[in-house]
């Protein structure tokens, strides 16, 4: 059987900040204490013996830049699929699935190398969370970070190394040339641009991830582009407005893009949904005909007085509440529900899944883990108490049967019933069964 690999949870999965395949294949190598060309040939020479009959099976390539490997193409493929088979683990999420035949990929869409946000990973280091390159990094269209509105960057802030190179000499929130943390700013430059939130840009790139989260992208949306443009057209083609959607978009365009005589990029997608008033997501999945767009501004109404009125914004302190979020994080701290979290730093829950995806996962996983703990422990202590009653020789002058093995148990443990009982079935099973 192959050698498998060590189990390394894909960070951030399920949110919109979920860890780039790139990323997820540098952090392994490291962590594995070999380079990636040696990672990548060991994924290949052992899922090559388990493929050597499918003539269509894509070899893992020996190297692949990190904008390859989060491209929608087959060598990207080939490496999510040998990982997935060597870790037992789902990565689907960690390449832009997206960009398919329908949604092509104009020039320098995708960045060339890794970028990151300073902020997120000193956020990291102050949480003890695991740093990762995120899948949105990748493209050119996010230039600041969606939650700190910070400039992006690719290049270390004090020896300008690019961090893609294959020898891992330290982990990946650190230089690979200086170690230095990739989230330390140099003192001798200028402080970081920061985008006004009204003119951040690459924020339909960003809802669009959010969405994908909350609806994760299948191959059920394959064609759902096409689908869109022509429910679009003939609607207003219909109505005698397409004037109107002339405006939004060329006519030759759109007349190119009906007949499918012209791909659909990226940014044509993009382009689209701004001259229409539409999310990319709305459009891509085939459902832009049921968007408010389409509807007529005469079935408009006033609204009632002090229906819409704005609520004035409540300020909090990020980096106190992130110093005592770090507390629950602690290992000898008891893990706690995201709820009663989020009560004691007197913040929602989804203002910390926003600012904290990842800590808010851990903390997850953890009480998650508890649970899990706690219920296999109950269930233990259940078959324990069965088993004395059918061996232990207190319990000799009571009846060997089940009905009265839990009217006995069940008031000295106050088990739950059917816990109970199950533990009882099976030790009587075990015991008696010939």
């Amino acid at each position: 059987m192959a050698d498998m690999l060590f189990p390394i949870e894909l960070e951030g999965a399920g949110t919109c900040d979920v860890e780039s395949l790139a990323s997820y294949v540098y952090r392994v190598a490291y962590e594995h204490g070999i380079f990636v060309g040696e990672l990548l040939r060991h994924i290949n020479k052992q899922t090559s013996a388990l493929t050597h009959l499918d003539t269509e099976a894509q070899p893992v390539p020996a190297f692949l830049k990190p904008a390859e490997m989060v491209r929608n193409n087959r060598s990207s493929a080939a490496i999510q699929g040998a990982l997935e088979k060597l870790t037992g683990l789902e990565l689907s999420q960690s390449r832009l699935l997206f960009m398919t035949s329908d949604i092509g990929r104009s020039p320098n869409e995708v960045a060339p190398g890794f970028r990151w946000c300073p902020e997120c990973m000193s956020e990291w280091q102050a949480l003890g969370q695991q740093p990762f390159f995120k899948l949105i990094w990748h493209l050119s269209a996010i230039t600041h970070c969606p939650s700190h509105r910070t400039e992006l960057i690719s290049k270390c802030a004090f020896c300008s190394c690019k961090q893609t190179g294959y020898i891992r000499k330290r982990a990946i929130g650190f230089c690979q040339q200086c170690g230095r943390h990739l989230g330390t700013r140099n003192p001798d430059k200028l402080a970081p641009e920061i985008a006004r939130s009204w003119e951040m840009k690459g924020a339909d790139v960003h809802q669009f991830f959010v969405d994908m989260a909350q609806q994760p992208f299948t191959a059920e949306l394959e064609g759902g582009i096409w689908r869109s443009l022509r429910d679009l057209f003939d609607h207003y083609w219909g109505n005698g407005k397409e004037l109107e959607l002339y405006q939004a978009f060329p006519r030759d365009e759109w007349i190119s893009l009906y007949h499918k005589q012209k791909p659909v990029s990226f940014s044509t997608a993009r382009r689209l949904c701004y001259g229409l008033g539409i999310d990319l997501y709305t459009l891509i999945s085939g459902s832009a005909i049921n968007s408010t767009q389409v509807l007529s501004q005469k079935w408009l109404c006033e609204l009632p007085a002090g229906f819409c009125e704005r609520k004035s914004r409540q300020k909090r302190n990020h980096d106190a509440i992130q110093s005592k979020l770090r507390r629950y994080l602690d290992p000898c701290v008891r893990p706690r529900p995201m709820k009663e979290v989020a009560a004691e730093l007197n913040v929602s829950v989804g203002y910390l899944e926003y600012r904290y995806p990842t800590a808010v996962s851990a903390l997850v996983k953890r009480h998650q883990s508890m649970i899990v703990a706690q219920r296999q422990r109950t269930r233990e202590k259940a078959l324990n108490s069965a088993l004395q009653y059918f061996t232990n020789s207190s319990y000799s002058g009571y009846p060997k049967s089940r009905k009265q093995a839990y009217l006995c148990l069940r008031e000295e443990t106050g088990l739950p019933k059917f816990l109970l009982k199950g533990a009882i079935g099976e030790v009587y099973s075990a015991l008696y069964s010939s």
